[in-house]
């Protein structure tokens, strides 16, 4: 029986000749074994590459992945060093306002600042684009924050050039403008009372402080806060012991209750940085500290000013303004 044929008869429905395919039967089962053995080989095939382009595709996820945290390391590095920076550059536009108040020049406002002078522009930055998700959006923010403070850094840059030149045009006038503070900067001293309207502390009425309370130790040496001459040196019912320092067309300070009688005399030049009495507390005052005052002439007239607008010698500035 194994090897009788086997027929395959082909009937056509156009009424063509009937065709007839004789094989043996050890003919037809090679031809299904070598089907089958051939459809197993590319089952191999087709899964082996499947497993090694799944492999690859693992190993580059991986690689992906760690890329793509030591990227999220990096891009977390930069927003620091940029906020930092603002921080600087913010620093440094204190600084300047300080310094343009010092020259009488006019302060041109927080928009023209964020404006600033020119600005970094190269065309879209090469990472545009080809990262995207959170770390393109951090990308983008720290590269729009890093072209603002290039802006306003040129802004800060132009306006030192300028105040320098000022500066140097007037060095007299530079030398003779109050500018540091009355107490030396390590003294652990603090403002105890601002400038302007407070309640009186021994009335209880409403009072407007010509100048600054700066509390501290008895005995705290006091500085000039420019070159000037001693105008006065006296004892006043509230103020205490008291020197007043005339600086020239412009400025005068005083300095009151002192510990004892300041041992200059009237008309003595004086250095800023000199030292022209000791904290104490006589005269009107709850603890020992020093009023200081500034003030401006016009004319026949003098006002007050703000004495904080004339301390531009702070060297920590995040850590003493706190306390200023």
């Amino acid at each position: 029986m194994w090897k009788r044929n086997l027929t395959l008869m082909v009937i056509p429905h156009n009424r063509d000749q009937m065709r007839q395919v004789r094989a043996s039967r050890p003919t037809v089962w090679g031809l299904g074994a070598a089907l089958l053995f051939g459809c197993l080989a590319l089952a191999v095939v087709f899964y082996a590459l499947g497993y090694f382009v799944n492999r690859n595709q693992e190993t580059e996820f991986l690689s992906l992945t760690s890329e793509n945290s030591v990227l999220r390391k990096q891009v977390g590095r930069l927003q620091q060093k940029v906020e930092g920076l603002r921080e600087d550059v913010n620093d440094l536009s204190k600084m300047d306002r300080m310094f343009r108040t010092w020259v009488n020049l006019a302060e041109p406002g927080d928009e023209v600042r964020k404006m600033g002078v020119g600005g970094y522009n190269a065309g879209a930055p090469e990472w545009e684009g080809r990262v995207t998700g959170d770390i393109g959006e951090r990308l983008g923010r720290a590269n729009t924050d890093v072209d603002q403070l290039l802006r306003e850094a040129r802004f800060l840059e132009a306006s030192f050039e300028h105040i320098a030149s000022i500066l140097n045009q007037n060095e007299i006038a530079r030398l003779h403008t109050p500018s540091i503070l009355p107490v030396p900067p390590q003294s652990g001293c603090w403002i105890s009372s601002g400038f302007g309207y407070r309640t009186n502390p021994f009335t209880g009425a409403r009072q407007f402080h010509k100048g600054i309370d700066i509390a501290g130790r008895s005995g705290t040496k006091i500085l000039a806060t420019a070159n000037g001459r001693v105008e006065s040196v006296g004892k006043h019912k509230y103020l205490g012991w008291f020197i007043s320092i005339d600086h020239g067309p412009d400025y005068n300070t005083l300095y009151a209750h002192l510990l004892k009688k300041p041992s200059l005399g009237v008309g003595q030049i004086v250095k800023r940085g000199q030292v022209v009495g000791r904290m104490g507390r006589s005269g009107r005052a709850t603890a020992p500290h020093l009023h200081y005052a500034v003030t401006k002439r016009s004319g026949d007239k003098e006002y007050p000013l703000n004495p904080r607008k004339f301390i531009h010698d702070q060297k920590d500035r995040r850590q003493r303004l706190s306390r200023f």
